[in-house]
C-alpha cells in the first residue's frame, strides 16, 4: 500500500514552525510522508530559525518564490506553475493549506491537478479584513472572493477554523454544509513547555506580536505614555523587519516612540524566556483568528488585556481571565491596564483561571488528534 501524503502549502516557513509543525510532526508519526511549498520570507531572523527547526525534525520543504504581501500579478503567475509543477511531481493525498495567498495559489492549483482531499486551515482573516483598503485591495479582495469560491466547492473539503465568527462567515457566505467545516480553538500550546510562572514581582507588561499596525502597536506606544509613571517597563517581543504594507519603517517607529515608553525585542527564539518575567500580556489587534500568543500566555498563568474583537474573546473571557478594551483605543487600552496594575490580587486570580482554561482548551495533543481524524476520515475511499 502506497504510503498518503501531505502536502503543506503556506506563506512562509515561520508561521509553519509555529503554528503547524507539531501537527505535522504527529501526522509523519501517524505514517504520513509530508512536505511543505512555502513563499519567500518576511522576517530574515525567524525565517532562519523555523528553517532550522525543519532541517532537524527531517521535513523537506521547497520554496515556490511568491510573497504573502505582494499584488504583483506577474510574480503571482509564476509562483502558481512553480506550485503546479511541484505538486504535480509530488503527487500528494492532502493539500493543506494555511495563508490567504497560500490558499489562492495551492487551492488552484488542487483543482486542477484533481488532489483527493484540501484541507483549508483559516488562522485568521488576514489583511484583507482587518485593515482599511485602499482602491486596489478592494478590487484584489472581489477576485480572492471569487476564486475562493471556486476551491470551496471540492468534493473532499475540510475548512478548519478558530472561533465561531469565522464559522459563521463561511457557512453563510459559500453555502457550506457543516459537516464540511470544523472550529479547533488555535494550533495549541505545548503545555509540558509553557508552565506557570511567578507574576508577583514581574514588572513587563508584553505585546508578543509582529510589528506591524494591525497588532495595535500605535495604541500600544500611546498608552505606555499615559501610564508612565508606573514601574512597568513596556515590551514588544517579535519581529521588526517585518515586510508588509502595514509595517513600519524605522524612523516611523523612532517618532511614535519617541519617548522611548516602549521597548522592541524583535524576534524571539524562545518567548517563555520572556513570560517568565511578564506580569500581564497585552495584545490590543485589531482582529484574530485566535492568537497563539494569548494560548501561551494563559497556559503560563498570566493575566491578559486584550481588544473585544474577534479572535481575542476565544481566549479572554471578560472577568474570568483579563480585560477587554476598545478598538483602536488606547485611552480604553490604558485604563484596562492600569486597572490590573494597580490590583495585583485580581491579576493573580486572572492568571490562575488562564491556567485551567488553557488545559481545557488549548492542550497541543488534543488539537494534533483533532486534526489527524481529520485527514483520516478525508481519505476514506468509497468501495
Amino acid at each position: 500500500m502506497r504510503s498518503k501524503k501531505i502536502a503543506y502549502v503556506i506563506n512562509h516557513l515561520s508561521f509553519f514552525y509555529s503554528h503547524i509543525l507539531p501537527h505535522a510532526i504527529v501526522a509523519k508519526k501517524n505514517g504520513f510522508i509530508i512536505k511543505v511549498f512555502c513563499g519567500n520570507s518576511v522576517s530574515i531572523n525567524s525565517e532562519k530559525f523555523a528553517k532550522k527547526q525543519l532541517e532537524k525534525n527531517k521535513i523537506n520543504f521547497v520554496n515556490c518564490n511568491f510573497d504573502s504581501t505582494s499584488l504583483n500579478p506577474i510574480k503571482d503567475v509564476f509562483a502558481f506553475f512553480k506550485i503546479l509543477m511541484e505538486l504535480r511531481k509530488y503527487q500528494p493525498d492532502i493539500v493543506h493549506i494555511t495563508t490567504p495567498k497560500a490558499q489562492i495559489l495551492g487551492g488552484v492549483c488542487s483543482r486542477i491537478l484533481k488532489i483527493k482531499a484540501i484541507v483549508i486551515f483559516i488562522s485568521g482573516m488576514g489583511y484583507l479584513f482587518s485593515n482599511d483598503l485602499n482602491f486596489l485591495e478592494e478590487i484584489y479582495k472581489k477576485l480572492f472572493y471569487f476564486i475562493q469560491s471556486s476551491i470551496l466547492r471540492h468534493k473532499k473539503l475540510k475548512i478548519i477554523v478558530e472561533n465561531k465568527y469565522d464559522y459563521k462567515y463561511f457557512i453563510n457566505s459559500f453555502s457550506l454544509k457543516k459537516n464540511q467545516i470544523s472550529i479547533i480553538k488555535g494550533s495549541g500550546v505545548d503545555l509540558t513547555k509553557f508552565k506557570k510562572v511567578n507574576i508577583k514581582k514581574n514588572k513587563i507588561i508584553l505585546l508578543p506580536a509582529r510589528v506591524v499596525k494591525e497588532k495595535g502597536i500605535i495604541e500600544f506606544i500611546k498608552a505606555s505614555k499615559v501610564l508612565q509613571q508606573y514601574p512597568y517597563d513596556f515590551v514588544v517581543a517579535g519581529p521588526l523587519d517585518y515586510e508588509k504594507s502595514s509595517g513600519f519603517k524605522e524612523d516611523e517607529l523612532e517618532k511614535l516612540n519617541i519617548d522611548k515608553t516602549v521597548k522592541f525585542i524583535d524576534y524571539q527564539k524562545n518567548i517563555y524566556s520572556i513570560l517568565k518575567k511578564t506580569a500581564i500580556v497585552c495584545l490590543p489587534s485589531y482582529r484574530e483568528g485566535l492568537p497563539k500568543c494569548l494560548c501561551e500566555a494563559a497556559a503560563c498563568g498570566i493575566p491578559i488585556v486584550a481588544t473585544k474583537t474577534v479572535g481575542c474573546t476565544e481566549v479572554v473571557k471578560f472577568k474570568l481571565n483579563g480585560e477587554l478594551c476598545k478598538v483602536k483605543d488606547y485611552l480604553s487600552l490604558a485604563k484596562k491596564l492600569k486597572k490590573l496594575i494597580l490590583k495585583p490580587k485580581l491579576r493573580i486570580k486572572y492568571g490562575n483561571n488562564s491556567i485551567n482554561f488553557a488545559k481545557k482548551n488549548f492542550d497541543i495533543k488534543l488539537i494534533s488528534i483533532k486534526i489527524i481524524e481529520i485527514y483520516n476520515k478525508l481519505l476514506i475511499y468509497e468501495k
